[in-house]
């Protein structure tokens, strides 16, 4: 005997209902238990319950044939949405707002929807700048906090002492473009990691697609991949 289960606005409320049971002609239930995460909720005995906390409801019934337990899955009672602030963490170019699971989300720039950005955080990409906005909803209500002005950061990237492409035996610097004062490093090469490869610069003796890592006290970002070819020695 399934009911209505999951999120439920706090002003609008929720009635949870056992219909009737039969075991022979004009034998109904007549006897109701509600329970909330398995315990009785005291004076809860009617055929409906209109649940106010959050948790997982059932309902014990009973009558001459014997008794059967109605399950439900887990309600949550959600609060209409109030105003909320973006927070901007400037050093990484990030805005987030609170995470709430029974909320969704969607970042807007100058009122016009970012597409795929529908997180509670929102990472500004490199370069860009502007005026951010959340728009916010629940069971309950819709809505959207005041505009925030920011910018991403400046794009982690790699630079070469020298060419890319060599002979066996050879070699070339690859230097994270980032303060190694304030970040620590981690070298990749085709996606692997490298070991021991946790300086801003690393000497890269073989072919692949290498990125760098690198990492503050808040907030990581990866370089695009450079790519670097090593050729044998001609016979």
């Amino acid at each position: 005997m399934p009911f209505q289960s999951g999120p439920v606005c706090s002003s609008t409320g929720i009635t949870l209902t056992v219909g009737p049971g039969l075991c022979m002609p004009g034998n109904f239930w007549n006897s109701y238990q509600w329970m909330l995460n398995a315990i009785n909720i005291p004076g809860a005995t009617s055929a409906s319950y209109n649940p106010t906390v959050s948790g997982s409801y059932s309902c014990r019934v009973s009558n001459s044939c014997g008794s059967v337990e109605a399950f439900g899955s887990p309600i949550t009672i959600v609060s209409p949405l109030t105003s909320t602030v973006v927070s901007v963490n400037a050093a990484c170019g990030i805005l987030s707002v609170p995470n709430v699971s029974t909320n969704s989300y969607q970042w807007l720039k100058s009122g016009v929807a970012i597409s795929g950005a529908s997180s509670f955080q929102y990472t500004i990409p490199a370069g860009q700048s502007g005026s951010y906005a959340c728009r916010i909803s629940n069971v309950c209500n819709t809505i959207t906090t005041a505009a925030v002005t920011a910018a991403g950061i400046t794009a982690l990237t790699i630079s070469a002492n020298g060419s890319l492409s060599f002979c066996q035996g050879g070699s070339v610097d690859l230097t994270a473009s980032y303060s190694a004062a304030n970040y620590t490093f981690q070298w990749k090469n085709n996606g692997a990691l490298i070991a021991g490869a946790t300086g801003q610069t690393y000497t890269a003796t073989n072919s692949g697609s290498y990125t760098v890592t690198a990492s503050s006290a808040s907030c990581t970002f990866t370089s695009a991949a450079t790519v670097v070819t090593v050729n044998p020695i001609p016979l």
